[in-house]
């Protein structure tokens, strides 16, 4: 009796030969909403499991979970090029709040995110004396 499930070598040399798995059977979308309850680091961890995961990791479905729910206001708010807005994916601009921070509130407070965990933080501006302590918040 014949195996009609064992994996077929490809003909094509620059195709990669990927052994299917369960998790392979899903649809890309699927693989994507259980990709974004993990974190980006995760998810970036996970694009490299195949290609398929790869699609799915860098999908805009994905990294709009990682964002802020509040990312529009944040940026309409800030003294920041409006630019970011049309990033051509979500994970472009998640990278991009992560890599700059962004003034907000008349710059009186800066916002970033971090890269490995998505949390955001508002650092607020208080000046006394010659100190410039930073105390760093985080807002939901």
């Amino acid at each position: 009796m014949a195996n009609h499930h064992q994996h077929q070598p490809t003909t094509d040399p620059h195709q990669r030969c990927e052994p299917e798995s369960p998790m392979s059977l899903l649809p890309e979308d699927c693989i994507a909403a259980i990709i974004s309850f993990t974190t980006p680091r995760d998810a970036c961890r996970l694009s490299l499991v195949s290609s398929i995961f790869k699609s799915a990791a860098e999908s805009d479905i994905v990294w709009e979970c990682f964002l802020p729910h509040d990312y529009k206001s944040i940026i309409s708010y800030s003294s920041s090029p409006p630019y970011l807005l049309s990033l051509p994916s979500k994970k472009e601009l998640f990278l991009s709040l992560c890599d700059h921070m962004i003034m907000i509130d008349d710059g009186q407070t800066v916002f970033y995110m971090r890269k490995q965990s998505g949390k955001k933080y508002y650092v607020p501006r208080f000046f006394h004396s010659r100190h410039h302590p930073i105390w760093l918040m985080e807002r939901d």
